[in-house]
């Protein structure tokens, strides 16, 4: 993982479920020095799973087993601070 992942401020990431035939039910899709990169997170609130939805996150590494889905890592979300703001659309 690179070293953006511990940033205290958070992580601008978009919530998708588009690989769930790819066995993955729900990833979070950070773009990173212009590529995709995905993560799986663990036990994540319902509010959060909407698909398209942009979050700001803080989160570390899960060692749980990521099943049958091979397009991501997985994540522990320690906090989501820009969430309520984000929904009202004024920003963070």
């Amino acid at each position: 993982m690179s070293d953006t992942f511990s940033i205290n401020d958070g992580i601008d990431g978009t919530v998708t479920w588009k690989y769930l035939d790819d066995g993955c039910a729900i990833l979070i899709s950070v773009v990173e020095d212009d590529n995709d990169i995905f993560y799986i997170p663990v036990q994540l609130g319902s509010k959060y799973k909407v698909e398209g939805l942009k979050i700001s996150f803080t989160s570390h590494p899960s060692r749980i087993n990521q099943g049958n889905c091979l397009m991501g890592s997985p994540i522990i979300i320690d906090s989501i601070p820009c969430f309520d703001i984000l929904m009202t659309g004024s920003g963070c």
